[in-house]
């Protein structure tokens, strides 16, 4: 049986057997694509059914991840969330996904983060920033700069990039360029924190999104060369 933590939980809110059916569908979907690869469409339709069965959860359910039997519907959920058919829709698919499981061991808040900085909404950005400020990853670090940017809160975009580039040296160099080359061997599977696989890695995704905002690249390059001088 799946494992959540309702704190308002009714059973009118609750379809018993549907959601036993979908449960039951989608473990033994995964288990059967362990085995052979022609129940890759099973596994997808027992994907949907749990997906549409969690509806039935209530708003303030979770699911940890550390129960093993709730990580099934968490990726079907994750999977579910890229193919909505709307930018909307995915953000709200992406945000319970969050509230359903905030340690958020899928990583779905860096994807949420680009998208929203993509769409330029610097301001919902910021306000999930704000969720994890433990997280020191490279998207979130720079994603914090480029929040600040595109709001125009120079001062503190610089802080946040002092931050940044003291962690992360190597990004800045790699986000410059026009253009620049993948380090020679790039594993994308096995990318080193900090390194400048990492680095190159940032800015093929996120570089068009620093150049966009007027200004921000000669500025960061500024800041980086007084904290070079001491400053």
């Amino acid at each position: 049986m799946l494992r959540f933590i309702p704190s308002k939980y009714t059973a009118t809110k609750y379809s018993a057997s549907s959601w036993s059916n979908a449960l039951v569908g989608l473990n033994w979907s995964a288990f059967r694509y362990e085995c052979t690869a022609s129940a890759g469409k099973r596994l997808s339709r027992a994907r949907d059914a749990a997906a549409e069965a969690a509806r039935f959860l209530p708003e303030d359910a979770r699911l940890p991840w550390g129960w093993v039997e709730n990580r099934g519907l968490l990726r079907a959920l994750e999977d579910r969330a890229w193919r909505e058919p709307s930018f909307p829709a995915q953000v709200a698919s992406m945000r319970r996904l969050l509230r359903l499981c905030p340690d958020d061991p899928l990583g779905v808040r860096l994807y949420l983060l680009s998208m929203l900085l993509d769409a330029e909404q610097p301001g919902e950005a910021q306000a999930l920033l704000e969720q994890y400020p433990e997280d020191v990853s490279v998207d979130w670090m720079f994603g914090r700069v480029l929040a600040h940017a595109q709001l125009n809160q120079l001062q503190q975009a610089e802080a946040a990039f002092r931050l940044a580039h003291r962690r992360y040296p190597k990004v800045l160099a790699a986000l410059t360029p026009e253009r620049k080359s993948p380090p020679r061997g790039l594993d994308r599977s096995a990318v080193v924190v900090g390194s400048a696989e990492e680095a190159w890695l940032y800015r093929d995704e996120m570089r068009h999104l620093f150049v966009a905002v007027t200004g921000l690249l000669p500025f960061l390059e500024q800041v980086a060369r007084r904290m070079r001088g001491g400053r």
